[in-house]
C-alpha cells in the first residue's frame, strides 16, 4: 500500500518512486462539505516532507481528485496543469492498488461524518415523500438520511453487522417506535435482503421480533448484541429520532412536493393513526 500512518502523530505519508529516486510527501484529504453529497470525490493535498533532506521548503503541490467509491483518480484534461502535477495524476492513475483505496475510502468517510454529524439542521438538505410520510406513515432510517452519519454497528458471532434504524416523521407523533433492520456491513440494503427484523419502543424498552424473509438470527441474539455493545442504546435512538424529526420539520417547511404545500388527508379519532403506531389516531398523533 502506497499510503502509511504514522502511529504516533496519525499524519499520513505517501512515498512516491520516479525512476531511481524517491520523494515522500505528507498528505491531507478533503472532501465535498455538502453531508447530502454522495458523490465520492476525495481531493488529496501533497506537501513536501519537512525530513526529507532533498527538500528545501514545505511546498504545496497540486491537488489529485481520486473517486473512491469508483476507485479511479478524476482526471480533467480542461484544466491546465504543470508537469508535476501530470507526473503525480500519472503515477496515481497506475500505483493505487484496492488496499490503498479501501484506505482513502476510510479517510472520506470519516471527513463525511464529522460534516453530517455536525452540521446545522437548517444546512440539511434531505429529500422525502411528503405524501406518503404523512398519509401513510412512511418511516425512513437514520442513514438514508444521513448516509454518511454514525453508524451503530453490531458483531455477532464474531461478524460486524449493520443495523439500520427506521422512524416515524411526522412532527406530533409521540410514539418511540423503531423498526431495526440488520445487514452485513458489506452489502447496502438495496443489494440484500435482511437477516432479521426487529422492532422496539425505545421509551419503554419494548423489543419485539417481526417476520421477514432471510432472518437467520434469532430475536433475542440481536437484541442482547445491540444492548450489550451500543453505549446508551435507548437514548441514542432518542437522539437520532427527534434529529430526523427536526430535519423532516425544516425541509417540508422549505420544499413541498411539487412546489405546493402538502395535502394532509383527514382522519377520524377512533381510526388507526397514519403514523403506523397501531394506536387510534386520538390517542396517538390527534
Amino acid at each position: 500500500m502506497l499510503f502509511e500512518v504514522d502511529s504516533k502523530t496519525k499524519k499520513t505519508s505517501v512515498t512516491i518512486q520516479k525512476d531511481d529516486t524517491t520523494e515522500k510527501y505528507q498528505c491531507t484529504f478533503l472532501a465535498c462539505d455538502n453531508p447530502m453529497c454522495t458523490c465520492g470525490n476525495l481531493y488529496i493535498n501533497f506537501f513536501h516532507d519537512q525530513n526529507d533532506s532533498k527538500s528545501n521548503e514545505n511546498k504545496s503541490i497540486p491537488q489529485i481528485n481520486v473517486d473512491v467509491q469508483e476507485k479511479k483518480v478524476i482526471i480533467n484534461p480542461e484544466k491546465q496543469k504543470s508537469k508535476d502535477e501530470l507526473e503525480l495524476e500519472e503515477y496515481f492513475f497506475n500505483a493505487l492498488e484496492n488496499d490503498d483505496y479501501q484506505f482513502l475510502y476510510k479517510e472520506f468517510f470519516s471527513y463525511k461524518n464529522l460534516i453530517s454529524e455536525k452540521a446545522p439542521i437548517d444546512s440539511i438538505d434531505a429529500h422525502f415523500d411528503y405524501l406518503k410520510v404523512e398519509t401513510e406513515g412512511l418511516m425512513y432510517a437514520y442513514n438514508d438520511v444521513l448516509p454518511y452519519g454514525d453508524q451503530i454497528i453490531v458483531s455477532i458471532d464474531g461478524q460486524n453487522y449493520f443495523v439500520l434504524d427506521q422512524y416515524c416523521l411526522l412532527p406530533k407523533c409521540p410514539c418511540t417506535d423503531t423498526s431495526l433492520t440488520i445487514l452485513p456491513v458489506e452489502t447496502s440494503a438495496a443489494k440484500t435482503k435482511p437477516l432479521c427484523l426487529l422492532s422496539l419502543r425505545y421509551a419503554t424498552k419494548k423489543w419485539e421480533p417481526l417476520k421477514g424473509q432471510g432472518s437467520v438470527f434469532s430475536f433475542e441474539k440481536v437484541r442482547k448484541a445491540m444492548v450489550n455493545q451500543v453505549p446508551d442504546l435507548y437514548g441514542l435512538l432518542r437522539k437520532r429520532h427527534l434529529k430526523l424529526k427536526a430535519v423532516y420539520a425544516h425541509c417540508k417547511k422549505k420544499n413541498s412536493p411539487f412546489g405546493t404545500p402538502v395535502e394532509t388527508i383527514k382522519v377520524g379519532r377512533n381510526d388507526p393513526c397514519p403514523c403506523g403506531s397501531g394506536r387510534k389516531y386520538k390517542k396517538c398523533c390527534g
